[in-house]
């Protein structure tokens, strides 16, 4: 019976591309980190690195910063496998595979496998013993006739990741199963290097690592087979899934949490410690990219600095946070650093099926960067804004939001001139933030203006004028505020431990504070905007936007003159407060328009405002669209009129579009812009 692998697309965009790369940098970056303290204890790690441990790429074994183990080198030997097969049967990602496929890329694999062996490159690596005597002995291991039967060591987890990388789908599983039975016959390493597979390709599809996590479990919990991933093999990786799931989401102090997974090591600080073991080395990278999702430095951390085997969890962390991230998410001096980059981006492009090859690198070195760290400018459009559309989307805005209420409320408290080395400006911008839905913890407001008033007493030099406008900044200055950006969200996150961030000031948060600080330059944005355009959440990102924004207000100023009008004298015309400015009223436009998903239409006659309107979904028929609006308007009158408001959640059930997002949004907005126009012309 053949598996259909629809979920790879067959032309990857920008973005899968970056996590495509994101990934296979992600292992060996991942086991670079590890490798300096694979073989110590947790208290001779803290003792030769204090106070943290390693947080850093260092030499190892001979070998420089950025070197990898094993597990490095045997995942890229898969990825050329996993080519070679492509090649040999003319399998393109999409495409199907049977029972008979996959015994034909494992055996690609596995000659790959014994080419490493041969080549020598592992010598001073540390291979696994039991890798090297099913190497040794050339026989593959095949689900009907197993090698090392009893074996169940991380060395067939920390190898499989390019297989979530080949477009497989959910044959994934199998084929990573497979993968690892080549040199590890027990059942639990099948099942383990099945679900991270199966992960690895949930993520570079786009779904986030929470949802990832928990479509590849169910997969993994419905799996049933006597020949590849067994029951028991199933149950004890659903045991260390489930744990690390578990404690991740738990507060404390995450090296305590890792000594709840897996039942074969101890891990104590002076004992032989976890990682050892397939589901070991699997929960521990789990846990650790789950705990810190967004800080790839952090998870690294927490996974190496164990008595464990460092390289591996790090390794398996490293390739889940880099397919969940990015490029952009790994901090850049280790890219650079890490051994064989040229042929990691190569092997990750080629996996995708991208049609990216070493051609593209051959651009300046800071081009070069960003063309793999983020996303195309398809959605950052450099077309003029309309005048009269600019103007209705912002009264619009106004209507559909409280946010320049709130900005008047802020202004009125401290006036235009906000200065966070003054205490009651901290505290003023942070009840603004609390308000704008951060929701930073209350208990977090005194570390919060400490770091607050820190940052901004170290970056201040840094800062333009007030005044100056966005549309006046050239890009060489544009590019040093992606480093402000991160500064600040680093500052506020803090280091690792939990208890030493300020909760939920994270991106949104940064942007409207450096907005309320230079608000002729900086703009606000929030995830549904950086969703709609694509974006990450990095400086670099913000920066782009940016510049973005400030081509299209270039681009609109001459219409504004073609009319006997001024760009700079439109929010006058609105009737808002001095704090609104025109890079405010450029960010309004894009949440109408792309957040909200709001078009315009010209109006029917000379000097009338354009008409808003939401495009119905091509898979909504005309009737159905009407009819949908009709519900959605009776189930939210039906929840105002009991004092609560309905989740968007609860209301994809009751209009039966829970499984269609897009278009669910779609009748929401449209009712939104409904109750907005019932206000009367704009």
């Amino acid at each position: 019976m053949k598996t259909s692998a629809v979920d790879a697309p067959r032309h990857p965009d920008a973005r899968r591309r970056s996590r495509h790369r994101g990934c296979l940098l992600g292992v060996c970056i991942g086991d670079a980190f590890g490798a300096p303290v694979e073989f110590d204890n947790r208290a001779t790690i803290l003792e030769a690195h204090p106070p943290l441990g390693v947080t850093d790429l260092l030499p190892w074994g001979g070998f420089p910063a950025g070197a990898h183990t094993d597990d490095g080198q045997m995942s890229v030997a898969g990825a050329r496998g996993i080519l070679d097969w492509r090649r040999a049967c003319g399998w393109t990602p999409a495409g199907e595979v049977d029972s008979t496929d996959l015994e034909a890329l494992s055996l690609a694999i596995h000659r790959r496998y014994l080419e490493w062996a041969d080549s020598g490159e592992h010598i001073g690596r540390s291979p696994g013993m039991a890798t090297m005597s099913a190497l040794t002995a050339r026989k593959p291991g095949l689900p009907s006739d197993r090698v090392n039967s009893d074996y169940k060591g991380c060395g067939g987890v920390m190898r499989v990741a390019p297989l979530g990388l080949a477009g497989l789908g959910d044959a994934a599983f199998e084929a990573a199963a497979r993968a690892a039975i080549l040199t590890h016959g027990h059942p639990t390493s099948d099942a383990c290097s099945g679900f991270l597979a199966v992960l690895i390709g949930h993520l570079v599809d786009g779904l986030r690592l929470p949802a990832a996590s928990a479509r590849a479990r169910a997969f993994l919990a419905a799996w049933k087979s006597a020949d590849v991933a067994a029951p028991e093999g199933v149950a004890e990786t659903l045991d260390v899934v489930d744990a690390a799931i578990r404690l991740a989401a738990q507060a404390g102090e995450p090296y305590a949490a890792l000594q709840q997974i897996g039942h074969v090591g101890e891990e104590t600080p002076g004992g032989s410690g976890k990682g050892w073991v397939a589901e070991e080395a699997l929960g521990i990278g789990l846990f650790a990219a789950l705990r810190f999702p967004r800080d790839f430095a952090a998870a690294l951390g927490v996974a190496a600095n164990i008595s464990g085997d460092s390289d591996s969890t790090a390794s398996v962390a490293g390739a889940i946070l880099g397919a969940t991230l990015g490029v952009a998410g790994i901090p850049a001096a280790w890219v650079e650093q890490v051994e064989n980059r040229a042929v990691l981006l190569d092997l990750a492009d080629e996996l995708g099926g991208s049609g990216f090859g070493a051609a593209s690198r051959a651009v300046p070195r800071r081009a070069q960067q960003l063309s793999f760290l983020e996303p195309e400018d398809a959605r950052l459009s450099w077309a003029p804004i309309p005048p009269a559309e600019l103007e209705a989307a912002c009264r619009l805005y106004e209507r559909m939001t409280d946010h320049t209420w709130a900005l008047d409320e802020l202004h009125t408290s401290i006036g235009y001139e906000l200065d966070i080395t003054i205490p009651a400006h901290r505290d003023a911008l942070l009840l603004w933030l609390e308000r704008r839905r951060c929701r930073i913890r209350k208990i977090d407001f005194p570390l919060a203006k400490e770091r607050l008033d820190r940052w901004y007493r170290g970056v201040r030099h840094r800062l333009p004028d007030r005044d100056l406008r966005l549309i006046d900044v050239d890009d060489s200055v544009l590019d040093e505020y992606a480093a402000v950006f991160d500064s600040l969200l680093a500052i506020m996150q803090g280091p690792e431990g939990a208890d030493l961030r300020v909760h939920n000031f994270g991106e949104t948060a940064v942007a409207r504070a450096l907005f309320v600080v230079r608000p002729h330059l900086f703009l606000a944005w929030d995830s549904f905007l950086r969703g709609a355009l694509g974006l990450r959440d990095s400086g670099d990102s913000y920066v782009r936007f940016l510049k973005a924004v400030r081509r299209r207000l270039r681009a609109t100023e001459p219409l504004f003159k073609e009319e006997g009008r001024s760009l700079e004298g439109l929010p006058e015309k609105l009737g808002r407060a001095r704090s609104t400015t025109v890079v405010q009223l450029a960010l309004e436009y894009y949440w109408i328009t792309l957040a909200r998903g709001i078009s315009f239409r010209d109006a029917a006659q000379a000097g009338q405002p354009p008409t808003p309107f939401v495009k119905r979904p091509p898979g909504i028929e005309p009737d159905d669209w009407q009819a949908l609006q009709r519900r959605a308007r009776h189930a939210i009158r039906e929840r105002r009129q009991a004092g609560r408001d309905i989740p968007d959640r609860d209301l994809a059930w009751r209009l039966g579009l829970h499984d269609r997002t897009k278009d669910c949004l779609a009748v929401l907005n449209a009712v939104r812009l409904d109750e907005a126009a019932a206000g009367g012309p704009w």
